[in-house]
């Protein structure tokens, strides 16, 4: 096969990833703020086609489009009622509220080639007439991508979040409330292009398809922006992101995701297993959570026992974690592995009950590495384990809850290494 070929299939594939990954954060932070469904993308489809219509270059609706995905970054260090104070357009505006633009765009600048993106988060807050935040700017020191973003963002959550008029459709209402806003809280030209987008017809999420990306010429972009970067560096980087963001959900899980992941690494490497099995178990881990943004947090901080309905949404949520990391296309294997964390060696465990060597190996190890630092962590009934306890405990139900092989290799880590990784100080969403 010519070389040029492979490049370009190689090239395709990571793009693909790459949008993949954003996707999926998108999703997930979408089920971890209690957005209506697939509202991220959405919102990146919508200003996209309103970003056209306005004659916006392919490289700002590139930025344009992740932004749709990932603006909401931010909000997730907010408590819940700071949120309804945003959804509410609250003033005067309190400091946190104030700060949340600026914080989200810190995070998107954790990712690889997300720069420009990262500007238009902290901007889409702004308004046309000076009233937003974080810095009060004014017309046209906010860029059109922005105040795209802004209307898009806004609309989508008026008119979705608050009574619908029994006399509207929900277009007639998006239109009445653009119309409303034109001039005020963004530009007369921005208002006039949503308001175009309308009444052609906005593309929807099923509809926007490889043929929109290529015409717009973002996948072009898209290549130029990646071509230098090694795959396993973003791919870790928006990993990290949505391993942040999944342990944001509730207080005692800061930086749980990530220590999972390493200790199953550790361990998959004591264990003999080759670098790209090691690999499998450290991205497995730093997922195997997704499904539990979904949870309230009421229950997942209660510090009491849960009752029966509360349990069976907890069972629900490997099933869920297998669901949306199966959205990531060539990550298959990994949705299996962080599906399966919570089976035991018995057949005893959940969602599937699967039983002995059916269970995925990288699952096996995960189940040994998520107890060990859940014990190893302060919880909201309890204080952090000791290690020795925590190794006792492990081994107490080896051949019940656990594989004996992987019990047995975790045995053999140096506790130092376990150590290291149990203090290691992480760049977190919750340092913000």
């Amino acid at each position: 096969m010519n070389q040029n070929i492979i490049s370009q299939i190689l090239s395709d594939r990571s793009q693909r990833l790459f949008k993949d990954l954003l996707k999926a954060l998108g999703l997930v932070l979408d089920l971890a703020l209690g957005n209506k469904q697939q509202h991220s993308l959405r919102v990146a489809i919508t200003s996209v086609q309103t970003g056209a219509i306005l004659g916006l270059q392919a490289e700002e609706l590139r930025d344009l489009f992740y932004a749709g995905l990932l603006h909401d970054l931010g909000e997730i260090c907010l408590q819940d009622e700071e949120r309804q104070e945003m959804l509410a357009d609250a003033h005067p505006v309190s400091e946190q509220l104030r700060r949340h633009p600026g914080v989200g765009a810190l995070i998107c600048a954790w990712i690889p080639s997300l720069e420009g993106t990262a500007q238009l988060i902290r901007q889409h807050k702004e308004r046309f007439d000076g009233s937003g935040y974080p810095e009060g700017l004014r017309g046209n020191q906010i860029s059109l991508a922005s105040q795209v973003l802004a209307l898009v963002n806004e609309l989508d959550d008026f008119v979705f979040l608050t009574s619908p008029r029994l006399d509207l459709d929900p277009r007639s209402r998006l239109r009445e409330v653009a119309w409303r806003w034109r001039g005020r809280k963004v530009s007369e030209e921005v208002a006039d292009a949503y308001l175009e987008v309308q009444s052609q017809g906005a593309w929807s999420t099923t509809a926007f398809a490889e043929t929109h990306w290529r015409s717009l010429k973002l996948d072009i972009v898209d290549l130029a922006q990646l071509i230098e970067l090694k795959e396993e560096t973003f791919v870790e980087s928006i990993l990290r992101v949505l391993a942040s963001v999944i342990d944001a959900k509730h207080a005692y899980t800061h930086g749980h995701s990530w220590r999972v992941a390493a200790y199953g690494r550790l361990i998959a490497r004591h264990g003999g297993a080759t670098e790209v099995d090691q690999t499998k178990v450290y991205h497995a881990g730093l997922l195997h959570d997704a499904g539990k943004v979904a949870v309230p947090a009421s229950i997942l901080d209660k510090p009491g026992a849960l009752t029966d309905d509360e349990w069976a949404l907890i069972r629900e949520h490997p099933r869920k974690t297998q669901l949306i990391v199966q959205t990531i296309k060539g990550m298959e294997e990994i949705a299996d592995i962080a599906g399966s964390h919570h089976e035991r060696i018995d057949g005893r465990g959940y969602f599937m009950g699967l039983a002995g060597e059916t269970i995925p190996w990288g699952a096996r190890v995960l189940a040994v590495a998520d107890t060990y630092d859940a014990m190893c962590s302060d919880r909201a009934y309890r204080k952090a384990l000791p290690h020795e306890v925590a190794a006792e405990e492990l081994e107490r139900f080896s051949g019940k809850m656990y594989d004996p092989q992987v019990v047995e290799v975790f045995k053999k880590v140096p506790k130092g290494e376990l150590e290291d990784i149990r203090h290691a100080e992480l760049e977190d969403i919750q340092a913000f």
